[in-house]
């Protein structure tokens, strides 16, 4: 009965010193990077795949997006089943 006792309070010790250094725990803010200058240098860029677009995109969505990618590149564009006249 005694050995029960020390045990229940044992494990409600350690719940309360579980709980405490929870509640001081921070969630630490993400960081918001600047979409805007992103797309725009990914799309209008003429120097290519750099350093500092490798952090936010890939090698392929770069290819898929650059203005002077795509002029590279002869476009077929789709006609969806629909007839052509």
């Amino acid at each position: 009965m005694k050995v029960r006792g020390i045990f229940i309070v044992l494990i409600i010790g350690a719940v309360i010193i579980a709980l405490a250094a929870c509640s001081r725990a921070t969630v630490e803010i993400t960081k918001y990077v600047d979409v805007y200058d992103i797309v725009k240098e990914t799309f209008l860029t003429d120097q290519g795949f750099s350093d500092e677009l490798s952090k936010h995109i890939t090698r392929e969505v770069f290819d898929k997006t650059n203005i002077y990618n795509l002029k590279s590149r002869k476009i077929i564009p789709r006609n969806h089943g629909q007839a052509v006249v």
